[in-house]
């Protein structure tokens, strides 16, 4: 059995949210920003609605609007331990909330303020990347043991190779769709994303 030296409680101490936005309508402005500043917030719960969206307008952008999202997790509490036999604790038993979080620099046109079409485009951005925290909220349990001098290293390398295969998929699913332009193949990827979501 595990010996707990010790024990503590943190919560909303720590948290990971990439800076790194993905959309290909935007890489333009990336300049403009320091994306430290960028916050996330949790919107699982329900859909997305304009409000949401609160950014400034990209003017060199074609785009009637534009989605930050990240794959986040917060430390929700940890303790840290040392196995039978060991004198130091060097052990990191982490709870970890997982994510799919909507940047603060999302932003919409206002002259397409009413188009479902396109909220519901953006909605399959935010969709894509709930399908991968959720893979991302499995893989954490199954990880070897955290040494407390890498654990956070640890996590942010399991997120940064689960964040690459979503970027893909948010790649293909744009390119597909035309950014949502063409109605047909958004509508299949709507019931493929549907699927994914329930698995």
């Amino acid at each position: 059995m595990l010996r707990l030296s010790s024990y503590f409680v943190l919560f909303f101490f720590f948290g990971s949210c990439g800076r790194i936005y993905w959309d290909n309508t935007i890489s333009s402005y990336a300049s403009d920003y320091d994306y430290r500043y960028q916050t996330y917030k949790n919107i699982e719960h329900r859909k997305l609605n304009w409000s949401d969206f609160p950014g400034r307008i990209d003017p060199k952008s074609r785009a009637g609007a534009a989605i930050f999202w990240d794959i986040c997790y917060t430390l929700d509490s940890m303790y840290i331990y040392s196995n039978p036999g060991e004198d130091s604790e060097n052990w990191v038993h982490a709870n970890i909330n997982v994510f799919a979080g909507v940047g603060s620099l999302s932003w919409i046109d206002t002259l397409f303020k009413k188009s479902g079409q396109l909220i519901n485009h953006e909605q399959r951005h935010y969709d894509i990347a709930k399908i991968y925290a959720a893979k991302f909220r499995k893989i954490i349990p199954s990880l070897p043991p955290f040494s407390r001098f890498n654990w956070v290293n640890r996590i942010d390398s399991a997120k940064a190779i689960v964040k690459k295969e979503c970027m893909l998929l948010q790649t293909q699913y744009d390119s597909e769709t035309e950014h949502g332009i063409q109605r047909a193949m958004q509508e299949k990827w709507d019931k493929k994303i549907d699927i994914l979501l329930k698995k």
